[in-house]
């Protein structure tokens, strides 16, 4: 598969569970809240790459949501990503 920079090997989208919660945060340009997603870089170490991607300047927001929260957030999740975060939290209860 072609790469379109040198330096990114693939994109990545992680669920982070913790104490029954999500961590979603709301991408300023799409006006979507999504789980934290990264770049994996070549010319970093694996678990640093997707660590550094929290970037301020793209996120309006950031926050943990239990289950009964995620129907509430505004704007609403897409299906697939609230399909997502319950699995999550499903598999680490």
């Amino acid at each position: 598969m072609p790469h379109i920079h040198d330096k990114i090997d693939f994109t990545v989208a992680i669920f982070v569970v913790q104490q029954a919660q999500v961590l979603l945060v709301h991408h300023r340009a799409l006006d979507k809240w999504l789980p934290h997603i990264g770049m994996i870089y070549f010319a970093r170490p694996r678990d640093a790459s997707a660590a550094l991607q929290l970037a301020p300047t793209e996120h309006h927001a950031i926050r943990w949501c239990r289950r009964e929260e995620l129907q509430a957030l505004s704007p609403l999740l897409s299906g697939a990503v609230r399909w997502y975060c319950e699995q999550a939290l499903r598999e680490i209860a």
